[in-house]
């Protein structure tokens, strides 16, 4: 069952030219998860994790093996962000990078439009930083 704050974002990022979809959970201890998709910008999934702090994440994957590059470049990404934090994981020889944030309080258009904006701002300053297309997009 989700909040009226989860309902309010998944109304605000329809508004966005999302499309959305609750996945419900498969027992009770499990959160109702929210899929957000764009046809030009980042698929986000967005939880509440505890009443008034909702979870946004965005997992992109890349085909390259782990490097120590990777985690100097995850560094600097963290500190060119405000709001949000990078990190990777390595599943079956693929890395997935995810850009998380937490949206404290309940859902005011404004505050969440802000959030929001920053939010995808900073998934696109990774783009932009030295050695992403090196590191993540070239070849090994």
């Amino acid at each position: 069952m989700s909040s009226s704050t989860t309902k309010s974002m998944v109304g605000h990022v329809r508004f966005l030219g999302y499309t959305t979809e609750a996945v419900e959970p498969k027992n009770p201890n499990e959160k109702q998860i929210f899929v957000a998709r764009h046809p030009q910008k980042n698929n986000i999934v967005f939880f509440e994790l505890f009443p008034s702090f909702t979870m946004f994440r965005v997992n992109l994957t890349t085909e390259r093996k782990f490097s120590p590059q990777m985690d100097s470049f995850i560094n600097k990404a963290n500190k060119a962000f405000s709001l949000s934090k990078m990190y990777y994981e390595i599943e079956a020889d693929t890395a997935i990078l995810r850009i998380e944030a937490v949206y404290t309080g309940e859902y005011v258009k404004e505050c969440f439009g802000a959030f929001l904006e920053m939010f995808i701002s900073e998934q696109n300053l990774i783009y932009q930083l030295e050695g992403f297309s090196d590191i993540f997009l070239g070849k090994d």
